[in-house]
C-alpha cells in the first residue's frame, strides 16, 4: 500500500543517529532493520520456502537499504501492540483509525507504506518466509520510493512502517546488530555498508577489542557484512566502527554503545575505544647537550674544543677541531661497533568465523 500525502508532524529529533531513545531502537526492532535491508542489498542472496525467479526484475536487483526513522519505530511497535491486545490484524487499528491517518503523524515525507503479519517464530521467518514471498509485502520491501523504516514486533504480531521524502540522514551503516539477542557459545555481528567507496575498515568495537567485519553479501560498496566472535561475561558494550577511504570516522550508534547480556540495559553512554589508534612512538631524542661529561665523542655538550664540535676529519678523528696525536704508536682507527638484531616475533593469528543467517546461493 503507498499513500502520497502531506505529513501533518514532524518525527522528534534524536540525540544521535541510531542512539536509543526512550527504547528505541530496542533489540528486535533493530534486528527487523537489519534483516529487511540484508534482502534489501542483494536479494538473490538468500534462500527462500518461494521461487525468486518469478519475482519482478525490480524485486531481484539491490536497493540501498532503510534508514532507521524513530517516529516509523515508535507508530509501528504501538500496532503491533494494539493487534497483540485485541487478537486482530490489520492495517486500520483496533478503534477503527484509517492506516494513513495513523501513521502520517509520525512521519514528515511524501510517501508512507506498511506491512503486517502474525504468527511468525521471529523476525527472520517473518522477513524471509512471509513478506518477501508474498508479492504486495515484497513490493513494499524492495520499493525504490522508500528510505525510512520502523519496526515494530509484540508476541507474534510484526509490523513494518516505511516512508519516502523526509530528507532522513543517511550515514554508510544504516544499521547493526548482535545476535543472537543472548548469545551463549557465539556471537555474530551483522551491518550494511551503502556509500560510494568500500570502507577503509569496518569493525565492531568493545571497549578494548576492535575487530573487523568482513563482506559476505552484496558488493564491497553496497552490501552485508559480518563477524562472528566469542561472547563475553556480564554487559558487554559495542558500536559499528568505521573509516573512510579519505580517513573520516563514523560509529553507529552516533553516541555511546549498544550493550548485550542478561539483564543489561540496551545503551550505554560510555563510549568504547577498542578501535583508536595506537599513540604515536615517542621520537628518538637527537644528540645534543647531554653528554656534559664528554664521555662520548658523538655527543655536543656546548665546550668549545671538546669532541663533536667540529666535522672529522683524518687529522681530527673526534670533531674536537684539534689536530690528532698519535701517543700509543698505534692507528686512530679500529674501533668496531657491534649490533645485535632482535629476533623477529609478535606474529598473531586472526581467524573470523563468518555466521550466516541464511544460506546463501554462492
Amino acid at each position: 500500500m503507498l499513500l502520497s500525502l502531506l505529513a501533518l508532524t514532524a518525527t522528534p529529533a534524536l540525540a544521535g543517529y541510531g542512539d536509543v531513545v526512550q527504547n528505541r531502537p530496542n533489540w528486535e526492532q533493530r534486528e527487523l532493520l537489519v534483516l529487511t535491508n540484508l534482502v534489501r542489498v542483494d536479494p538473490m542472496a538468500w534462500d527462500y520456502p518461494c521461487n525468486s525467479n518469478q519475482w519482478k526484475s525490480s524485486e531481484r536487483s539491490p536497493k540501498n537499504p532503510f534508514y532507521f526513522h524513530d517516529g516509523l519505530t515508535e507508530i509501528a511497535q504501538l500496532h503491533s501492540e494494539d493487534m497483540e491486545r485485541h487478537n486482530f490484524m490489520d492495517h486500520d487499528s483496533w478503534d477503527g483509525t484509517d492506516f494513513g491517518d495513523r501513521v502520517w503523524p509520525y512521519y514528515d515525507g511524501r510517501s508512507i507504506g506498511e506491512n503486517v503479519a502474525w504468527g511468525y517464530r521471529d523476525n527472520e521467518a517473518a522477513v524471509f518466509d512471509g513478506w518477501m514471498c508474498s508479492s504486495g509485502h515484497r513490493s513494499n520491501i524492495m520499493s525504490s520510493s522508500f528510505e525510512d523504516m520502523g519496526g515494530g514486533i509484540e508476541g507474534e504480531y510484526y509490523t513494518q512502517d516505511f516512508g519516502g521524502g523526509a530528507g532522513t540522514r543517511h550515514v554508510p551503516v544504516a544499521m547493526g546488530v548482535h545476535t543472537p539477542e543472548l548469545p551463549t557459545r557465539s556471537v555474530t555481528f551483522t551491518a550494511t555498508w551503502d556509500h560510494d567507496d568500500p570502507p577503509e575498515t569496518l569493525s565492531v568495537e568493545g571497549a578494548h577489542t576492535c575487530d573487523a567485519l568482513a563482506l559476505t553479501a552484496g558488493t564491497d560498496t553496497l552490501g552485508a557484512w559480518e563477524v562472528t566472535l566469542e561472547p563475553q561475561a556480564d554487559c558487554v558494550a559495542y558500536r559499528f566502527w568505521w573509516m573512510e577511504q579519505d580517513g573520516s570516522e563514523g560509529a553507529l550508534p552516533e553516541n555511546g554503545a549498544y550493550l548485550y547480556g542478561q539483564g543489561c540495559p540496551l545503551w550505554t553512554e560510555v563510549t568504547p575505544s577498542g578501535c583508536a589508534p595506537e599513540p604515536e612512538p615517542e621520537p628518538e631524542p637527537e644528540p645534543d647537550d647531554d653528554d656534559p661529561a664528554g664521555e662520548s665523542p658523538d655527543l655536543d655538550d656546548g665546550i668549545s674544543g671538546e669532541p663533536g664540535d667540529c666535522d672529522k676529519t683524518a687529522d681530527d678523528r673526534n670533531g674536537d677541531c684539534e689536530r690528532d696525536e698519535d701517543q700509543s704508536g698505534e692507528s686512530a682507527a679500529g674501533s668496531t661497533g657491534c649490533a645485535t638484531a632482535p629476533a623477529a616475533g609478535g606474529l598473531w593469528a586472526v581467524v573470523f568465523a563468518l555466521g550466516w543467517r541464511r544460506r546463501s546461493r554462492g
